[in-house]
């Protein structure tokens, strides 16, 4: 198909199941969804275990195995029932579930090396439920069901009740993580152009790290996590972990065959630190590091 074929009514149709598919909400709930099933149960997880021990024996609590129920309410005569956004509305609730966890208490006698092990299920606290996210008790529900309930099936959700009130968390665009972007600095800027990337492994916090050429130089710095107030020349840098010439520098940074003269305003910028004992001393007297 070529260009001049796809009318509008073309673009038109894609956009359509597009948006039947993911709605001008899905980001929301998907990054609650998220939360729910995966952050918090790491939370649980990374909290780690608490130990005790005395002169006769150990104790070891450990929580693990996060459920999330679904929103309900407790009437006055304590029965429980299934809580839905129109109750949550007009009676000034929240619309919120019960999350728990399973704690293991095990105790060891040091003495014989008896182990006893008991594990019980304990609420951990009350959480506002997204509408129409999948904890919700609205999800799944086919479009006859919605009035049985007094909601409308066009309502997208995305939001919370609190106290009867509808609140929505505004969502904020940053950038992706481990994605390398380039930006072209304008005229009178230091620096020509900026690489940046926001280095982060799973569970860890984001480090960003910035290749920057500047533009009356010509030359290539780089801003690494740990000393963000420093800008180190490319080749200096590379000394520091190892590398012992300029050639195998150039080998690791560029690409065969690339421009001498984009190169060469790098190397000469190293001046005369020619080996990694002074490229540490450089870098230690640029950073403040004693």
């Amino acid at each position: 198909m070529t260009k001049s074929s796809v009318s509008s009514e073309d673009l038109w149709s894609v956009i359509d199941a597009y948006f039947k598919e993911y709605t001008l909400v899905k980001h929301q709930t998907s990054a609650f969804d998220y939360l729910m099933s995966v952050d918090i149960p790491d939370i649980i997880r990374d909290s780690g275990n608490i130990s005790l021990k005395t002169d006769a024996k150990e104790y070891n609590v450990k929580f693990h195995n996060v459920v999330v129920d679904k929103p309900k309410y407790r009437e006055s005569n304590s029965e429980t029932n299934e809580m839905y956004p129109y109750e949550a509305r007009v009676r000034n609730l929240t619309y919120a579930a019960d999350i728990h966890v399973s704690l293991t208490a095990t105790e060891k006698t040091i003495a014989t090396g008896e182990i006893v092990s008991k594990t019980n299920r304990i609420p951990l606290c009350k959480m506002p439920i997204m509408l129409r996210s999948q904890f919700c008790n609205l999800h799944g529900m086919e479009e006859k069901d919605y009035y049985r309930v007094q909601e409308c099936p066009n309502d997208l959700g995305g939001y919370f009740i609190v106290n009867g009130t509808e609140k929505v968390v505004i969502a904020q665009e940053r950038m992706a993580n481990n994605t390398v972007f380039v930006f072209v600095k304008s005229e009178g800027h230091m620096y020509s152009h900026v690489v940046e990337i926001h280095s982060v492994a799973e569970g860890n916090a984001t480090k960003t790290i910035s290749i920057k050429l500047a533009r009356k130089s010509a030359s290539l710095k780089i801003t690494l996590p740990f000393m963000k107030k420093s800008e180190l020349p490319l080749f200096i840098l590379f000394r520091a972990l190892g590398c012992d010439s300029d050639e195998s520098i150039r080998s690791l940074c560029f690409e065969a065959g690339r421009d001498t003269e984009f190169i060469m305003p790098s190397v000469l910028e190293q001046e005369d630190v020619m080996s990694q004992n002074n490229a540490l001393l450089f870098i230690a007297k640029v950073t403040g590091v004693s």
